[in-house]
């Protein structure tokens, strides 16, 4: 039942994912056969992410590193680059600290949560 349910909120997310995909397009001006290539691009991305899960072997050390990386890549994208703030002059080391700090974050919390 977990399967289905992810299986349901994967789904769910890139609908909106994709719906935001063809507006950013065309929203630049884009053509309309362009917004469906990423559209097309943006729907085959996750079936071939679960494909290459199911290939790829990971250790178990390895993985939580992996997620701590990408968890704390993710959170410094969504923190350092989509707020007006990380925009200023001068914000660069701030911007920095702020991955390294966002990264670290994750690996902790990775790390309790094997405990």
């Amino acid at each position: 039942r977990i399967g289905v349910l992810v299986g349901v909120a994967v789904v769910a997310h890139d609908f909106g994912d994709g719906v935001s995909t063809v507006g950013v397009v065309l929203g630049s001006r884009g053509a309309t056969r362009s917004s469906i290539a990423w559209l097309l691009a943006d729907a085959i991305a996750p079936v071939v992410g679960a494909l290459l899960a199911l290939e790829v072997d990971v250790p178990r050390d390895a993985l939580a590193a992996m997620l701590a990386f990408f968890a704390g890549s993710f959170l410094f994208l969504g923190a350092g680059h989509l707020l007006p703030e990380a925009a200023r002059p001068g914000s660069r080391v701030r911007v920095s600290a702020l991955f390294l700090v966002c990264v670290a974050l994750t690996a902790v919390v990775t790390w309790l949560s094997r405990r």
